[in-house]
């Protein structure tokens, strides 16, 4: 038997490490201060928002919830700024996630992508 070997050529962006789906219907609610924002796109390994919330800092570590649709989906998840843009998208990463919360932040990507592929299948079809 040979080895396999399998690689995925780079594009020189390496700081994705899970595939982003855009979040139509998601939003974050950041626990402490009652502030629910619209999330622009997530992962099983983050999200990125659109705001400038003056407590949101590079560092910063925060519990969160995950809505969906205005009705809780995902609680008790703590969440690090890992960037902040000149544009005013901020990046977050999930920290510690238990398998179930894993397992449903899958479910909700997953979901995420099939409704995207919809999406571009009934624009292509129009066209």
């Amino acid at each position: 038997m040979s080895n396999l070997e399998f690689t995925m050529p780079t594009n020189g962006n390496e700081r994705r490490r899970a595939f982003r789906a855009k979040a139509y219907g998601v939003s974050v609610t950041f626990d402490e201060q009652n502030v629910t924002c619209d999330i622009l796109d997530v992962s099983v390994t983050g999200f990125a928002i659109k705001n400038d919330l003056a407590f949101l800092r590079e560092g910063s570590e925060h519990s969160i919830s995950i809505n969906v649709a205005g009705k809780s989906y995902l609680s008790d998840l703590t969440c690090r700024v890992v960037r902040i843009l000149d544009n005013g998208i901020i990046g977050c990463d999930f920290r510690t996630l238990d398998r179930r919360q894993e397992a449903r932040l899958d479910r909700l990507v997953l979901e995420l992508q099939k409704r995207m592929i919809a999406k571009k299948k009934e624009k292509s079809a129009t066209e």
